[in-house]
């Protein structure tokens, strides 16, 4: 079963993309901070990250470049979900594994899509 790492400050969007990849048969691991999901990432070997970009302390874009370095995790495709206007061809040409990008507000179907693309022959 492919392992998916949510990451997001929000609760209520950790439990709606978790609740949505569980029900299509992924394990789902959440962290609500980007200093959790590398701690997350360490202990655990990881199939795919959906990640918010906009997070106090630790944002996405700083989980996105601790990824691109490590040689276990930057080849960890990551979607990307903003409420900002970001392109997707700009964080592709800035982090090679952003594989989508999701705007906030997203539907669960898309989260769904997003990532079993992402993952292809895993799930």
């Amino acid at each position: 079963m492919p392992t998916i790492l949510s990451v997001d400050d929000d609760a209520i969007i950790l439990k709606l993309i978790s609740a949505g990849l569980t029900r299509i048969g992924y394990q789902v691991l959440t962290a609500s901070s980007g200093a959790a999901a590398l701690q997350q990432l360490t202990a655990q070997h990881v199939d795919c990250i959906t990640l918010d970009l906009m997070m106090p302390e630790m944002s996405g874009t700083d989980v996105l470049e601790r990824l691109c370095v490590h040689e276990s995790w930057k080849y960890i495709p990551v979607i990307v979900v903003t409420a900002r206007g970001d392109s997707l061809l700009t964080m592709r040409q800035l982090y090679p594994q952003v594989v989508a990008l999701l705007s906030k507000p997203f539907t669960i179907p898309a989260v769904q899509q997003a990532v079993q693309s992402a993952i292809g022959d895993l799930s």
